[in-house]
């Protein structure tokens, strides 16, 4: 049993100017040349992480991304024994246990989803935002596919999700079971295609073979900016790049000082209008 807290907040990662101006987080990078800052975010998203340390039991702990926690609470689910439901009720009742602690330390709402794989889990804990937990058991899981999209699937983005579309003859929009349909009606063909087996695991038990992984720090510091048209010249992304390397800077130096570590590479990337992450052109030296 996992579950999936999001700490909730005012200001998205990539949220616009103007409608970020108007939340707790928005600072100035310069003084003709504002911008989101996430430094606070950051910081709340580590409150959320020591509420979470502390009120857990010591159950394995995952951070996946700045709002994003995967907490194993399968022992603890356990411990009561009884059928699978009854281990996922409880693991609710956990969850729950586990928000009402983030929320007493940092004032933060948060959702929290619970089912039997990190997949799953995911999936349930977007279902009722910004302040409930959501249980999904495995009879459940069609109702979920039918629900969610194909492409928002890891594994079936980018590139290879592109791929498998082409594959499979479904559109962007079709759901995960539509997916499947398509599978199924490819294979009665006699085609065998490399990611048949991942899909059904996916889509028909909600199985994504992933465990939970003792991580409680960042994988890499990101920063990025994006580009209207207007504002595509060399002087202006030429000021945007100094920015950003400040704020780059900045970060590794606060993440060496929390984590004792230096970044050991350094990666430049840049897209068009039109690309998805997969076709991001990338330069990678050692740091």
């Amino acid at each position: 049993t996992q579950g999936v807290s999001s700490a909730a907040s005012d200001v998205y990662k990539r949220q616009r100017g103007t409608a970020a101006r108007r939340a707790p987080f928005w600072t100035r990078s310069s003084a003709r040349r504002p911008q989101v800052s996430l430094a606070r975010y950051r910081r709340a998203s580590r409150a959320v992480l020591d509420a979470l340390i502390g009120a857990a039991g010591g159950a394995t702990i995952e951070r996946a991304s700045i709002d994003e926690v995967y907490v194993d609470v399968t022992a603890a689910a356990a411990a009561g024994g009884g059928s699978e439901d009854a281990r996922l009720a409880r693991g609710g009742v956990i969850a729950t246990a586990l928000r009402d602690a983030v929320f007493a330390r940092t004032g933060f709402t948060s959702s929290a989803g619970v089912s039997t794989s990190k997949f799953l889990a995911k999936l349930a804990s977007s279902r009722h935002k910004p302040a409930r937990t959501t249980v999904v058991s495995r009879a459940e899981v069609p109702d979920v596919m039918h629900a969610t999209p194909h492409r928002t699937i890891n594994g079936f983005r980018g590139k290879e999700g592109l791929a498998i579309q082409a594959a499979l003859g479904v559109s962007d929009d079709a759901t995960a079971a539509r997916a499947l349909d398509a599978l199924i009606a490819l294979e009665g063909r006699g085609a065998a295609p490399p990611f048949a087996a991942r899909l059904r695991a996916l889509v028909l038990r909600g199985d994504d073979g992933a465990a939970v992984v003792d991580n409680l720090r960042p994988k890499s510091l990101n920063v990025f900016k994006s580009f209207p048209a207007a504002e595509r010249r060399a002087a202006v992304v030429a000021e945007w790049l100094r920015l950003l390397a400040a704020e780059l800077a900045e970060r590794a130096d606060e993440d060496a000082a929390l984590n004792d570590r230096r970044p050991a590479k350094f990666t430049l990337g840049r897209r068009g209008d039109h690309d998805d992450d997969a076709a991001m052109r990338t330069k990678t030296t050692r740091a």
